[in-house]
């Protein structure tokens, strides 16, 4: 992590960064320069941790070069799993001020990164008495959680499901019946994985620990495939999903 002082043709550049924005972008030009003056510019190596979950959540950043990834580990797992990349312009860690709660992800730099950096007093100044701002903070968390309820994971593409019922013993059964997930061939140590929903970072890293070694490629198929699988499978004519 590297602080770099904000000076010079910089102070240019990043306004038009903030104008780009969506979190700043219905702002004045001269609003957008007060904003400037309050922000700290911070270089971040690939790999390092920008935000750490569990931490407390006492400031939020734009991204303003290069891409983060976002992570989460799930319950009281040492791994974390991906669960989104952010680009640039975009911003991170503004929930966790609203909310007045820890950090709910990890985020880290994905190659060389800069964010610029805006301290808890701040947000919480431009939320109370600049109107346009608190709007557009509430329609980019919306479209954010409407993003993150959509899929995860790519479907697989048409006419290539054909699942091979010699791997569908690498996972436990009553686990692919509870999780909906079917192995569906392997390809040079590479298991296609089909879930018919979106997996919980539970479900994955479970899927992870039960198949060590192999590297996972998930994609999403849909129940009649799934339940054709097990019902080839088992031999029955219907199959129909355990109690919970």
């Amino acid at each position: 992590m590297k602080i770099v002082p904000i000076k010079g043709d910089m102070t240019e550049a990043i306004v038009l960064e903030l104008g780009q924005s969506p979190m700043f972008r219905d702002l004045s030009e001269q609003t957008l320069r007060q904003i400037m003056t309050r922000a700290t510019m911070i270089q971040y190596d690939p790999g390092e941790a920008i935000i750490s979950q569990g931490g407390k959540a006492d400031s939020f950043f734009v991204v303003a070069s290069g891409e983060v990834i976002v992570k989460t580990r799930d319950g009281n797992r040492t791994d974390l799993v991906d669960v989104a990349r952010v680009s640039p312009y975009d911003t991170i860690g503004e929930l966790g001020l609203l909310l007045n709660q820890p950090r709910s992800a990890t985020v880290v730099a994905d190659k060389d990164v800069a964010v610029l950096k805006f301290d808890q007093g701040f947000f919480m100044e431009m939320f109370t008495k600049i109107p346009e701002f608190a709007l557009v903070t509430c329609r980019v968390l919306a479209h954010r959680i409407q993003q993150s309820s959509r899929n995860l994971i790519p479907p697989a593409a048409a006419g290539t499901i054909k699942p091979d019922p010699n791997v569908m013993s690498f996972l436990p059964m009553d686990f692919i019946h509870r999780h909906r997930v079917l192995p569906l061939k392997i390809e040079n140590n590479v298991l296609h994985l089909g879930f018919v929903e979106d997996p919980t970072a539970h479900v994955v890293t479970t899927s992870r620990d039960l198949l060590p070694g192999m590297e996972l490629r998930p994609v999403l198929i849909d129940a009649a495939t799934f339940n054709a699988a097990l019902q080839s499978a088992a031999g029955q004519k219907e199959w129909k999903a355990p109690p919970a």
